[in-house]
């Protein structure tokens, strides 16, 4: 989640951890609820951390910079662009909004990110696109290719546009080409 949606939406950080909770505790079959059966698999290495899932960059920051490291040709494989993306996003933010960063914490936000099948991005203003800022692939692009590289498949990429009278779902490839 970008810094602005950390700092305008503190709330609902507290709500999607009560949820991540809630679901986690919820005695279902591990096929039905994915949310209890990676909390059960990475439980005993992470512990209760475990059921962190709301990461953004540290306290007071803003920007993950993946941009910067592509706008200046400072990488040269996948794993720089997925690495930059997990050092920045990879605070992870329970109720109290404190911001936690450690090892243990990188670590677990890597294990998540491997689980992921599908990364999106949701646009709901008429005054940009997916083409006209660098937040587009800092964020949807630097979130897909960590899961391409901490779970050795590339995900599908979605993009979602609200700004018409029907919300209109396609690929983020789809979404570049139609611009």
């Amino acid at each position: 989640m970008s810094g602005v949606f950390r700092d305008m939406f503190p709330h609902l950080i507290s709500l999607i951890n009560k949820a991540v909770k809630l679901v986690a505790e919820l005695d279902e079959p591990l096929d039905m609820n994915y949310v209890r059966k990676h909390y059960l698999e990475l439980r005993s290495r992470y512990g209760e951390t475990s059921l962190i899932r709301t990461f953004s960059e540290r306290p007071g920051d803003y920007g993950n910079k993946v941009n910067h490291l592509i706008e200046t040709s400072r990488w040269r494989t996948d794993m720089d662009i997925a690495g930059v993306y997990a050092m920045y996003m990879g605070y992870g933010y329970n109720g109290d909004m404190r911001g936690m960063n450690s090892s243990e914490l990188k670590d677990l936000f890597k294990a998540l990110l491997s689980k992921v099948d599908i990364t999106s991005q949701v646009q709901s203003s008429v005054d940009y696109s997916i083409i006209d800022i660098d937040d587009y692939y800092a964020y949807l692009g630097g979130l897909s290719k960590a899961v391409e590289v901490y779970s050795g498949r590339k995900p599908l990429i979605l993009y979602t546009d609200l700004t018409q009278d029907r919300p209109r779902m396609m690929t983020a490839k789809n979404a570049v080409g139609s611009t």
